[in-house]
């Protein structure tokens, strides 16, 4: 998601410098379509296969090569191919690690602790906190 962030952020400066400046707001618009529809498949996928960590890697690499590209490339649909590629997969990593992160907790991680037993008044000065989260 920081990555995604980080887009949103800079995409329309750095295409305003490069006199792309009105396209960002097209530009961002196919990067989340097609998040949304990588999120739709990939996700599955990857979790039928047990694929997660392949999965992760591949972003990275898809992003890392996706912005190297777009640096030196600067066409406006250049840009719009790669972001497009890089938000399918992108995108769909967020709900594989929300997945893989929940396989590697377990359901007993998922058991809050009472709002009573963690105030900010009492969690310093009580092990409440701590001892139900295990």
């Amino acid at each position: 998601m920081g990555i995604f962030n980080a887009v949103a952020t800079w995409l329309d400066p750095i295409l305003g410098h490069l006199h792309h400046g009105s396209a960002s707001g097209y530009l961002f618009a196919i990067l989340t379509g097609a998040g949304i529809l990588g999120a739709a498949f990939l996700p599955e996928a990857a979790a039928q296969r047990d694929r997660r960590r392949a999965m992760l890697l591949v972003t990275v690499g898809v992003t890392a090569v996706a912005f190297g590209a777009i640096a030196v490339w600067h066409s406006v649909e250049f840009i719009g191919i790669v972001l497009f590629i890089e938000g399918f997969v992108l995108l769909a990593a967020l709900p594989v690690v929300l997945d893989w992160s929940e396989l590697h907790t377990g359901p007993s991680a998922r058991q809050l602790p009472s709002a009573s037993c963690c105030s900010p008044a009492t969690s310093a000065a009580s092990s409440c906190c701590w001892s139900s989260r295990r």
